[in-house]
């Protein structure tokens, strides 16, 4: 008997306790002992994963009679275009998508976890004539995981599970709301919702890049620092590449590339944000497929450097923080919010290339200068932060 199958595939927590009923022996697999168990015992890796299917079958046998599919889109990846036939509604498993109308330039809302989108292909469901298309588009705001239903299935859930119908008119109210412009509430707030959307609904996700090589102690110091500035605002976890090697494997961290690979750590990552108010994402100065994965999860990016570094933009800072933000390729549906660190190693040397760090970065938002050892300063990036 294999247990537990489901948790351990998706990375996620345990949803039972188990139990020995008599004295019994078990054999403990890490992944990385599958995967070596896979190529010196081909045979029997077979037979395993035979038996991981049977107990995994009632669970995708139950998917797919209900008509669903399984979509997975990376950051700024349209799930659909404004005016393209509406063929299906979406649910949003993990991530963020943001919807927008080529007339606005404003974004209409971001949606997160448990979410829908499309409603327009069920709402013009019994039309007689009629062909339901798209009002807007949605575009991957990070890696997202989505759940593609067409219209004649959505109808037959709703008449199965009475449930359904009532979260989804509820969903389309709340947006609808939101669109009007009510009194009191600004445009930032109509589409504050963030990915991930836990039990803290205000859940940020920092991705932290040093710019460059010289300052990587410094910066990981800032975000132990800043780390305990969040944890007054609430639960507050620091995440780097060895934490995520330690947690899912070294097999899994060094092919990031292949996208069940990178599926798997964003699941992980958002089973993290379920827990944690706060996940601070430590990446480095090289441009590596873990850095990649922390910007396309982060809802916003800390740029780190000494300020006294020289404010030349190396390859590694072009391709992952400012990729989308070239002049033919500038799309604000894609913009994740960009933010300069200039830390100071607590010195009383005042700043002196601020204005040639900016003009260099005209797509950063905002930008703040630190010392380290200094609760006040950190404190202040906490509470922007929060």
């Amino acid at each position: 008997v294999l247990f537990p199958v489901r948790a351990f595939l998706t990375s996620q927590d345990h949803q039972q306790d188990v139990f020995a009923g008599d004295g019994c022996v078990c054999a403990l697999l890490s992944l990385d002992r599958i995967l070596d168990f896979g190529q010196s015992h081909p045979a029997e890796f077979i037979e395993l994963i035979g038996m991981a299917a049977e107990v995994l079958f009632p669970v995708i046998s139950k998917f797919i009679s209900l008509g669903l599919s399984r979509q997975w889109l990376r950051a700024g990846e349209e799930v659909f275009v404004q005016d393209e036939i509406a063929d299906a509604v979406y649910v949003v498993i993990t991530g963020r998508v943001r919807l927008h109308r080529s007339s606005v330039k404003e974004a209409m809302a971001e949606v997160g976890r448990g979410d829908t989108i499309g409603e327009e292909s069920v709402l013009e469901l019994g039309k007689a004539g009629d062909v339901a298309v798209r009002v807007s588009s949605a575009k991957c705001m990070r890696d997202c995981e989505l759940v593609k239903i067409s219209p004649a299935n959505f109808e037959a859930i709703c008449s199965k599970y009475p449930q359904v119908t009532l979260r989804f008119i509820k969903t389309i109210a709340r947006r609808s709301i939101s669109f009007q412009g009510m009194p009191g509430v600004t445009s930032s707030q109509r589409y504050s919702r963030t990915a991930g959307q836990s039990k803290t609904s205000n859940l940020a996700t920092i991705a932290v890049i040093p710019l460059n090589g010289d300052n990587l102690q410094m910066t990981r110091q800032m975000c132990e620092e800043l780390k305990d500035q969040l944890r007054k605002f609430g639960s507050t976890l620091l995440i780097d590449e060895s934490r995520v090697r330690k947690m899912l494997g070294w097999e899994t961290m060094d092919n990031l590339h292949r996208f069940f690979y990178r599926t798997r750590v964003a699941s992980w990552l958002n089973q993290q944000e379920e827990e944690h108010r706060f996940i601070i994402l430590l990446g480095d100065s090289s441009g590596s497929a873990w850095s990649e994965v922390c910007v396309t999860q982060a809802d916003i990016l800390l740029a780190t450097t000494d300020h006294e570094s020289l404010p030349t933009i190396l390859e590694p800072e072009r391709r992952l923080v400012w990729e989308d933000q070239t002049e033919e390729n500038h799309n604000w549906t894609s913009d994740v919010r960009r933010e300069l660190v200039m830390i100071h190693d607590g010195s009383k040397s005042l700043p002196k290339r601020s204005k040639l760090w900016l003009d260099e970065r005209p797509g950063i938002a905002l930008h703040h200068h630190l010392r380290l050892g200094q609760k006040g300063d950190m404190a202040r990036l906490g509470r922007h932060l929060a």
